[in-house]
C-alpha cells in the first residue's frame, strides 16, 4: 500500500484517503465502546459501481 496523501484523526476514528477523496479508497479504524477495534477498508473503482468493503473485528 502506498503512503496515504491524507489522514484524519479524532478520538474514535482514524481515516486514510489514498487520493484525497474518501469515496475512492478509505481505511478506517474505529475503537468501539466494548473494547473492540474495527478495521474497515473500502474501495470504489468507479462512481457507477457499488463500493466493496471488508471488515475485521478483534478484541484488544
Amino acid at each position: 500500500m502506498k503512503r496515504p496523501k491524507y489522514a484524519s484523526l479524532d478520538a474514535v476514528k482514524v481515516s486514510f484517503y489514498d487520493d484525497g477523496e474518501a469515496e475512492k479508497f478509505t481505511t478506517k479504524l474505529t475503537f468501539l465502546r466494548n473494547g473492540l477495534l474495527e478495521l474497515v477498508i473500502s474501495n470504489r473503482q468507479m462512481r457507477s459501481t457499488v463500493s466493496t468493503s471488508s471488515a475485521y473485528t478483534t478484541k484488544i
